[in-house]
């Protein structure tokens, strides 16, 4: 086998890919303060994608378990929220929304809960 690359790094983004020959260096910030608002990606859609994925990541981590069955069912109930405007809606919005669905569905305080909060809070958000 070659050398093998991934596309992401939801644990460290930034860190999939070093010196690739065909793409460089993996640019992903994990935290707000490497957000770029880039022109060319639709204000950095696609580059910026590593901070809500490492939040993801710490928060599954933090649950443990499946990941699917507690913060992936916030997640996907808070991308399915008719309040939230495709194009329109930052990081701060989409942060309350998984708050908000996880309150919902864990209940205040809980492990899932906190363990969201904790890790929007880590990535700067």
């Amino acid at each position: 086998m070659g050398d093998e690359y991934a596309i992401r790094s939801m644990k460290a983004p930034g860190t999939a890919y070093q010196n690739h020959p065909e793409l460089g260096s993996d640019p992903q910030p994990s935290h707000m303060s490497g957000y770029t608002n880039d022109p060319y990606d639709n204000g950095g859609v696609h580059l910026n994608s590593g901070i809500p994925n490492h939040v993801f990541y710490l928060a599954a981590t933090a649950v443990g378990g499946y990941a699917w069955e507690k913060v992936g069912r916030v997640w996907y109930a808070a991308m399915c929220d008719k309040a939230l405007v495709p194009y329109n809606t930052g990081f701060s919005q989409f942060k309350e929304a998984t708050l908000n669905k996880s309150v919902s569905l864990f209940g205040e305080g809980n492990q899932v809960t906190n363990a969201i909060g904790d890790a929007w809070n880590n990535a700067g958000v």
